[in-house]
C-alpha cells in the first residue's frame, strides 16, 4: 500500500507539443509509478489538443473505483484545476500524507494492480480458442499436428523428421507413417470431429480433474517408509545447524585475521623510539588500518608520489609530457 509521499503531475509534452495529457503519480521512494491518460483520469474528458482516443480501463474489483475520490468534491471544475488541486494540497501539507490522501492512494494501488493482474490473465489466455489445458486436451492436438506433418510430407512439402519421430513417440502411433494419404486425410478428419466434441462436453471437467489430482499429488508427499521419511529431517535439520553455525563463525569473526599482538613505534621524550607491544584486539585493529592506509593510500599518506607533486606536475602532463616521459624512463630528465 502507497505510505510515502507522492507528487503529481500533469501534461507530459515533448518539446512545445503535448505528447499526451497524463496523470502520473510517483512516489517519493520510487515505489509507484504511473501514468494513466488524464481523459480517463478526469471522467472521460478528452483535451483538444491530443490526437489519442480516450481510453478506459475496466475492471471487476468493486473496490478499485479510485477516480470517485478525486472528482467527488470538484464536479464542476476543469481537468486541469482538478490536478492542480491536488498537487497544492500535497505541496501545502509538505508532502505528508494524510489520512484522506492515504485512501486515495492506496485506492489508486489497488486499480493498478488489479488491471495488471487483468492483463497478464488477458496474455496468458491459450491460443487453440482459449481451451482448457489437461493431458487428454493435449494429445489430440499432438495427434491433430502429426496427421498435418505426415500429410505435408505425402504431398511434397518439407518436413522436420526429427519434430515427425518426436510426435510419433509421444502420441503412440509409430506406424503412422506408412499410412497413405487418403488414410492420413480421414484421420485428420476423425481427430478434429472427436476434438471438438471434446472441446465443447470434456474440456473444462478434465482440467478440473487434472488439477485436483495435482493438487492432491502436492498435499501427500508419498514416502517409501519411515526411516527414509526420518533421515530426510534428521538431514535437513543438521544442514540448518551447519548453516547457522557459519553464519554465527561469519558475524563473531574479528577483522584482525589471526594477529594477536602487533609493536608500535613510542616516541620518548629523550627523542628515542622504542617498540611497544599491543595485545587489545580494537588497537591491534587500528594499528593494522593505518599501515594498510600508509602503504597502498599514497593520497593520505605522509609522502607523496614524485611524479605527481607539484612542481612535477605541470611538466608531464603539458605539451612536453612526452619528450620529459622518455627522459625519465632513459635517465636523462633532470
Amino acid at each position: 500500500m502507497v505510505s510515502a509521499p507522492l507528487r503529481v503531475y500533469q501534461s507530459l509534452r515533448v518539446g512545445t507539443k503535448p505528447l499526451m495529457n497524463s496523470l502520473i503519480v510517483i512516489t517519493a521512494d520510487c515505489g509507484l509509478t504511473l501514468i494513466f491518460p488524464s481523459p480517463w483520469a478526469t471522467s472521460n474528458l478528452r483535451s483538444p489538443t491530443s490526437s489519442h482516443a480516450s481510453c478506459l480501463f475496466k475492471t471487476l474489483d468493486p473496490y478499485a473505483n479510485i477516480f470517485s475520490w478525486f472528482t467527488k468534491d470538484m464536479p464542476s471544475t476543469p481537468s486541469w484545476r482538478r490536478l492542480n488541486k491536488l498537487n497544492k494540497r500535497i505541496e501545502q501539507l509538505g508532502h505528508q500524507m494524510t489520512p484522506s490522501l492515504v485512501r486515495k492512494y492506496n485506492c489508486l494501488h489497488r486499480q493498478m494492480y488489479t488491471v495488471m493482474r487483468q492483463a497478464e490473465e488477458k496474455c496468458r489466455d491459450l491460443a487453440p480458442g482459449k481451451v482448457p489445458w489437461s493431458p487428454k486436451m493435449q494429445g489430440f492436438w499432438d495427434r491433430m499436428s502429426l496427421w498435418k506433418l505426415l500429410l505435408k510430407g505425402k504431398k511434397g512439402c518439407r518436413v522436420s523428421l526429427r519434430k515427425v519421430r518426436r510426435l510419433m513417440k509421444k502420441t503412440e502411433l509409430p506406424q503412422a507413417w506408412r499410412k497413405s494419404e487418403v488414410d492420413l486425410d480421414d484421420c485428420l478428419k476423425q481427430e478434429r470431429s472427436m476434438y471438438k466434441q471434446a472441446k465443447r462436453t470434456y474440456a473444462a471437467q478434465w482440467r478440473k480433474n487434472f488439477l485436483t489430482v495435482q493438487t492432491k499429488d502436492a498435499k501427500k508427499h508419498q514416502w517409501k517408509s519411515r526411516k527414509a521419511r526420518d533421515r530426510f529431517f534428521r538431514l535437513r535439520q543438521m544442514k540448518q545447524r551447519e548453516e547457522a553455525r557459519r553464519r554465527r563463525r561469519a558475524q563473531s569473526k574479528g577483522s584482525t585475521g589471526g594477529l594477536q599482538a602487533i609493536q608500535i613505534e613510542e616516541h620518548l621524550p629523550d627523542g628515542t623510539t622504542s617498540l611497544w607491544t599491543i595485545t587489545d584486539r580494537r588497537l591491534v585493529k587500528d594499528g593494522c588500518m593505518q599501515e594498510n592506509t600508509a602503504h597502498y593510500d599514497q593520497t593520505r599518506a605522509l609522502y607523496t608520489t614524485p611524479p605527481m607533486a607539484k612542481p612535477l606536475y605541470s611538466e608531464f602532463t603539458g605539451d612536453s609530457a612526452e619528450s620529459n616521459s622518455l627522459a625519465l624512463l632513459e635517465g636523462r630528465y633532470t
